[in-house]
């Protein structure tokens, strides 16, 4: 069963007792960093429902400086779409499913120019993904996810690393159930 997630938009949840003109200032420095990206109309359109319906978990975002780093931008449309379909595959809407609010988050600090290694892990293990699972967009939902599973575990290996190594502590803790006691929370 898909379960809505409740909360607000990433304005909202980061800032929610600024006033009404700081949230509007930080939304369109927001849409102006977005804009730097030089994404295609349909991708600027996601964007635009990032900023406004994008629900994440706001304390997994608010450490660490904001727009210090700008991820490839030809990487970040392509993560979201393999996080997309993914969701599909598995009946569920990734923007508003609450199962899908650790992905979100992280996405959320790449979008947000965040340059710690957790995000920095997060970036390359979801670009590698998403380039392996590039060719098998067009599949079933059910051939889709066995393709996603092994780009999963062939992204962990090629990497060396692990997923301890891809969620920011702060995250961790603010969605402390969600993480068994391997995954650093400091």
């Amino acid at each position: 069963m898909t379960r809505k997630q409740t909360g607000g938009s990433i304005v909202e949840g980061i800032f929610s007792n600024a006033s009404d003109a700081v949230k509007t200032k930080i939304k369109n420095g927001l849409m102006e960093h977005l804009n730097e990206l030089d994404l295609p109309d349909n991708l600027k359109e996601l964007y635009t429902r990032y900023v406004d319906e994008f629900y994440v978990q706001p304390a997994g975002i608010v450490e660490g400086e904001n727009f210090k780093v700008l991820w490839d931008p030809r990487e970040i449309p392509k993560i979201a779409s393999n996080l997309i379909r993914l969701a599909t595959a598995q009946g569920d809407d990734w923007f508003t499913n609450s199962a899908y609010t650790r992905e979100r988050t992280m996405f959320a600090r790449v979008i947000l120019g965040k340059d710690d290694k957790y995000t920095a892990a997060w970036f390359w293990h979801e670009q590698l993904e998403a380039s392996y699972m590039r060719q098998y967009g067009t599949l079933s939902d059910a051939n889709y996810l066995l393709y996603q599973e092994d780009a999963h575990r062939d992204t962990i290996r090629t990497q060396g690393n692990s997923s301890f190594d891809l969620y920011h502590p702060s995250l961790v803790r603010a969605l402390d159930g969600e993480f068994n006691s391997n995954f650093p929370r400091e």
